[in-house]
């Protein structure tokens, strides 16, 4: 959880950058192991409990979340930090070359 406070704290004058990004840079750190090597770290358990059984939200949606309704609401804020860890997990990850 320290990580994940950290990382909103560095980004707190990103004001350009969209809520799910945020979220999700903040989860993919939280579920990070950094010691002499960083190492990515599974989804924290029931990360997808409840999105698993649920259809995903479109990523246009997911995009468009701000502060107001999903962000606070306590089912959809589970599918909005889930799907944003996840996205943010594969840009991280994805290999580009």
């Amino acid at each position: 959880m320290v990580y994940h406070e950290y990382t909103h704290l560095l980004l707190s004058k990103a004001d350009w950058m969209p809520l799910w990004m945020n979220e999700g840079l903040a989860e993919f750190y939280q579920n990070t192991d950094i010691h002499e090597k960083m190492s990515d770290g599974p989804a924290q358990p029931g990360e997808f409990a409840v999105t698993a059984p649920k259809q995903l939200m479109p990523l246009p949606a997911l995009f468009a979340v701000d502060i107001v309704p999903y962000y606070h609401e306590e089912n959809k804020g589970s599918i909005f930090y889930g799907e944003s860890w996840a996205l943010t997990h594969y840009l991280e990850l994805k290999d580009l070359s």
